[in-house]
């Protein structure tokens, strides 16, 4: 049975809003999309973008920001009070290991949500004059949070079986790394063979793809579908494994 602990949410709450490391995650947000918003503006050739390719553009980098910060987060997650000399404490309590775990992935949703408001002006101000906004919106919303939780999961996973802290991180960030090949990689590339199937097994991948659809080509739900479900059955597996594995002899 999935449960979740009110009190570790709060004293997570309480640590993200007085805390260096939480105001570090909105300044982070808050500064990259302030200069990606100054460069369409003032770079000559970003500013001939048409108005729904700006909008892909930067619904992309909230995604890979999103992502990025899902990942530090859940890395920390177990490492973090492993290292910290906190998870010991967590444990005596009634808290099961299974629900400090999934306890710190609900969180990392709430964490998302308030990081998706931040972006949201920057989103609506470069698509206001464009086409499929709020459909872009909606997508960008749901596919945000499912990858959120993708990728805390992955995290956590690796936080629970990695006594460094350090080490956790690394290889969530590698693998963030790989995940964001989609944006570095052309269109022709992706469309080809391998190419094409890597990217229907990467959720990021899937994601940034639907938001292409969507968004530039404006394409129906029932093209979206099957990447949707990929996400979807990801989001799924992942949260199972998370609350399956996590045992008291593996955190300690």
């Amino acid at each position: 049975m999935i449960s979740f602990s009110k009190v570790l949410i709060k004293k997570e709450f309480h640590e993200l809003f007085f805390s260096v490391k939480g105001l570090f995650y909105f300044l982070v947000v808050s500064v990259i999309l302030s200069l990606f918003s100054a460069l369409l503006v003032t770079n000559t050739e970003l500013s001939l973008l048409d108005n729904a390719q700006a909008l892909y553009m930067i619904s992309g980098i909230i995604l890979a920001l999103m992502m990025l910060i899902s990942s530090v987060y859940g890395s920390d997650a177990i490492a973090g009070e492993r290292e910290r000399r906190t998870l010991e404490t967590l444990l005596i309590t009634p808290i099961g290991a299974s629900e400090i775990a999934l306890s710190k992935l609900a969180f990392s949703s709430l964490l998302y949500f308030l990081l998706f408001l931040i972006g949201l002006p920057y989103f609506i101000a470069i698509g206001s004059s464009g086409q499929n906004v709020a459909v872009g919106l909606v997508y960008l919303f749901f596919i945000g949070w499912m990858l959120s939780i993708i990728y805390t999961s992955i995290a956590i996973y690796i936080s629970q079986n990695v006594n460094s802290l350090k080490n956790s991180m690394m290889i969530t960030l590698a693998i963030v790394l790989i995940s964001a090949t989609p944006l570095i990689i052309s269109p022709a590339m992706r469309k080809a063979g391998l190419g094409k199937v890597m990217d229907y097994l990467n959720p990021f991948g899937d994601a940034v793809n639907t938001l292409d659809s969507v968004i530039i080509d404006s394409e129906p739900f029932s093209m979206q579908a099957v990447r949707m479900g990929i996400i979807l059955a990801y989001t799924v597996i992942l949260v199972v494994i998370v609350a399956k594995s996590t045992k008291k002899e593996k955190v300690l």
